[in-house]
C-alpha cells in the first residue's frame, strides 16, 4: 500500500485501512513541502512507548518512572461498551503490542482485558471486558452531517488531568478526512493524547464515530507558517459498524429522542459504557493483575482487512463449502459487484474490484431488475442464526465458521437461535443503507475463529492469483460466479440526469419524445488509472446528441458513468438513437456496449 508521504503516529506504529491517506504502518518521514503533503502530519491519539519521529507530539500519557530506570512502557487509550457481553471497541494503535490490559470503567471497577480482535489497518479492535456489561452504547442511524454539534469523551494525558472521563464538544468540520479520506470524519471538539478509541457522540448520545487522530499542528505550521486549530479526526460510524458485524457483533441502533436531552446528562448516560484503556507492552507493569492479551498478533504478509482472532483450539469438524447466497441468475438478473479486500483495493484474482477495507463479496440486481423485489437471499449452508440486526444477519457453521449476511433483515423475519438449511430464504434483495448510499445489493462475508476470509482464496498466505485450491465456495458456485476483471455490468437510457442513488434505487423512468432529458448510463467495474473511457448518444441523423472522453486518473472497483442531455425541442426527433461506450487499456479496446432506443 503506498503510504502517503506525510502520516505521522505518536509513539507506537500505527495501522492504516487500505487505501486510507492517514496513519503508515512505518515510521513517518519529516513532511514535505505544501499543504497536498499534510497527510503526514497526523497524531495518534493513543500513546505508544517507542521514541516518538522528530517533530512529533510526545507520549504524554507515558507513565512517569523514578530516574533510577528506565521508564516502563506503557500506554493509555480509551475504550466503549458495543455488546451486553461486555466487549469494548477501541482503536488498533492503543492495544498493540500489549502483554496485559486493564480497564477502568466509569463506576471505579477495574477489570483485566484481553484482545479478542485487532484489525491494524482499520486501526480498530475489539477487547473483551466485564460481563454482563455495565452499559452499552448505542449507534446513531442517521451518518452525521456537516455542522453537527458532537461531543467526545476520553481519557487524554492520563496521570495529568482529572481521572474521570473528560468531554469536549465542537461540531463536525467535514465529513472526509485528510485528503478527502471518505472513512473519517473532520470535527472541531478538542482532543488530546489518550482519547483515541473513545466515542464521538451527537447530541442525544448515540455514537457517530471512533475518536482515532489529531493533525500535527507545529509539523503544519513549520509548512504553511501558520498554525491549523482544532483540526482533529474520528472513524466514521458506518465502518466501525461494518467492523461489528464482520465479527458477530450487530451494534445497537438509538432511537431518535423525544426531546434534546442537556449535555450534561448524555455525558453522564455515556460514562457508563466507557472506559479508561492501560496496556504495558512488558509484563507486570501494571497495578493490577490483568490476564496476557491475546490476539494482538500483526497482519498476515497478504494483508487482510481483519487481523487473526485469540488462538482457539484445532476444530475438528470440516470446513464447510458455500453455495451464492442469492438466488438470481448471474449476469442476467445480478451480478457480483466487487470482493474482498486484499490490499491497496487488490481483489484474490489480482484485479482492482474490491472496494476499499472491505470484507464482502456484494451482489447486486442488474438493469430492468433493479425494481424487483422477489429476488431471495438464502442460506448458503447449514447453520444456526447467532446474531441479528436490522441490516445483517450472523449464521453459525460449526467449527468456527461464520458468515455474515448484509441487507435489509425486515423482509424475512428470521430470529435468532433458528436452524437453517442451505438454501432457505433469510431476506429479499431489496435497496437498504449501505455506508452513505441507498441500493439493491446484498453483502456476504466469512469469517472463521474472529477472523474474515475471503472464500475465494481463505489462506491469506497462499501465493498467486485467482481462486486458491482451498475455496470455500461449492463447485456450483465457482462455476457461476466466474470472474472479469473489467467489464460493464449494465448499461441503459433513462428520462432524468442520473446520479448513483438514483440508479441503485431503480428510479429509471422510460425515455419518451415528450421526456425533458435523454440520459445513457454505463456501470462498469475494475477500470484502471490510465483507462480512456468514451461515452457518446448519436441521433437518428447520426449526429451526436452527446460525447464525452477522458482518462481515468484512479482504479474504480465500480462506479456510474453517464451523458445526459436535455431537450433543445418541444420533443426529440423521431427514430433509432444509439448509445456507445468504450474502453481502452493501453491502445487496445477492452471492454464496449451499445445500446438502442426507438423514438415513434
Amino acid at each position: 500500500m503506498p503510504v502517503p508521504p506525510a502520516t505521522t503516529p505518536v509513539g507506537s506504529p500505527v495501522g492504516s485501512p487500505v487505501g486510507s491517506p492517514v496513519d503508515s504502518l512505518e515510521p513517518a518521514a519529516p513532511c514535505g513541502a505544501g499543504i497536498a503533503r499534510a497527510a503526514g502530519c497526523l497524531i495518534a491519539l493513543g500513546l505508544g512507548a517507542a521514541p516518538a519521529p522528530a517533530l512529533t507530539q510526545t507520549a504524554a500519557d507515558t507513565a512517569p518512572a523514578p530516574t533510577t530506570t528506565a521508564p516502563p512502557k506503557q500506554r493509555s487509550g480509551t475504550a466503549f461498551v458495543v455488546d451486553a457481553g461486555g466487549r469494548l471497541l477501541t482503536n488498533a494503535h492503543v492495544v498493540a503490542d500489549c502483554a496485559r490490559i486493564e480497564l477502568t470503567y466509569g463506576d471505579g471497577r477495574r477489570v483485566g482485558g484481553r484482545i479478542a480482535v485487532r484489525d491494524a489497518r482499520a486501526d480498530l479492535a475489539l477487547l473483551e471486558g466485564a460481563a454482563p456489561a455495565p452499559a452499552v452504547a448505542a449507534f446513531a442511524r442517521p451518518s452525521a452531517r456537516a455542522g453537527d454539534d458532537v461531543i467526545a469523551l476520553g481519557y487524554p494525558l492520563r496521570g495529568l488531568l482529572a481521572i474521570e472521563a473528560n468531554v469536549s464538544t465542537g461540531i463536525v468540520s467535514a465529513t472526509a478526512g485528510l485528503k478527502d479520506d471518505p472513512t473519517r470524519l473532520q470535527i472541531s471538539a478538542p482532543i488530546q493524547p489518550g482519547h483515541s478509541g473513545g466515542p464521538l457522540l451527537d447530541e442525544s448520545g448515540a455514537v457517530v464515530g471512533v475518536v482515532v487522530s489529531k493533525l500535527n499542528a507545529l509539523r503544519v505550521a513549520r509548512m504553511t507558517g501558520d498554525v491549523p486549530q482544532n483540526v482533529n479526526f474520528a472513524i466514521k460510524s458506518g465502518v466501525a459498524q461494518a467492523f461489528l458485524r464482520a465479527h458477530g457483533i450487530e451494534p445497537v441502533m438509538a432511537e431518535p429522542p423525544a426531546r434534546r436531552p442537556r449535555t450534561a446528562d448524555v455525558v453522564q448516560a455515556a460514562r457508563a459504557f466507557t472506559a479508561l484503556v492501560e496496556c504495558a507492552t512488558q509484563a507486570g507493569e501494571l497495578a493490577t493483575g490483568a490476564p496476557p492479551a491475546t490476539g494482538a498478533a500483526p497482519i498476515a504478509a497478504v494483508p487482510a482487512p481483519v487481523a487473526p482472532g485469540p488462538t482457539v483450539a484445532a476444530s475438528t469438524a470440516p470446513a464447510p463449502s458455500f453455495d451464492l447466497p442469492v438466488r438470481c441468475v448471474l449476469g442476467e438478473e445480478c451480478a457480483t459487484l466487487d470482493f474482498f479486500d486484499h490490499g491497496e483495493q487488490r481483489d484474490f484474482a489480482c484485479g482492482n474490484r474490491a472496494a476499499p477495507r472491505s470484507v464482502y463479496t456484494r451482489f447486486a440486481l442488474l438493469g430492468e431488475h433493479l425494481n424487483r423485489r422477489d429476488l431471495a437471499i438464502v442460506a448458503a449452508a447449514d447453520g444456526r442464526v447467532v446474531g441479528r440486526g436490522d441490516s445483517g444477519l450472523t449464521l453459525e457453521h460449526g467449527g468456527g465458521w461464520r458468515t455474515v449476511y448484509r441487507f435489509d433483515t425486515g423482509t424475512a423475519p428470521v430470529p435468532v437461535g433458528t436452524a437453517v438449511s442451505r438454501g432457505d430464504v433469510l431476506g429479499r434483495l431489496t435497496p437498504f443503507k449501505w455506508g452513505t448510499s441507498t441500493a439493491p445489493v446484498m453483502g456476504f462475508a466469512v469469517t472463521k475463529d474472529g477472523r474474515a476470509l475471503d472464500p475465494f482464496r481463505p489462506d491469506p498466505s497462499s501465493a498467486g492469483c485467482g481462486t486458491s485450491g482451498d475455496t470455500r465456495w461449492s463447485p456450483a458456485a465457482q462455476a457461476a460466479l466466474g470472474y472479469v476483471a473489467t467489464a460493464v455490468l449494465d448499461a441503459g437510457f433513462a428520462a432524468k440526469d442520473l446520479d448513483a442513488a438514483g440508479l441503485q434505487a431503480g428510479d429509471l423512468p422510460p425515455v419518451t419524445r415528450e421526456s425533458t432529458h435523454l440520459s445513457f448510463w454505463v456501470r462498469r467495474v475494475g477500470v484502471r488509472a490510465g483507462d480512456r473511457e468514451l461515452i457518446q448518444v448519436l441521433d437518428p441523423a447520426g449526429r451526436a446528441v452527446g460525447r464525452h472522453e477522458f482518462v481515468a486518473e484512479a482504479a474504480r472497483a465500480a462506479g456510474l458513468l453517464q451523458i445526459a442531455r436535455r431537450n433543445p425541442a418541444a420533443s426529440w426527433a423521431p427514430g433509432t438513437y444509439r448509445a456507445t461506450y468504450t474502453l481502452t487499456r493501453d491502445g487496445a479496446e477492452l471492454v464496449s456496449a451499445v445500446r438502442e432506443l426507438t423514438l415513434r
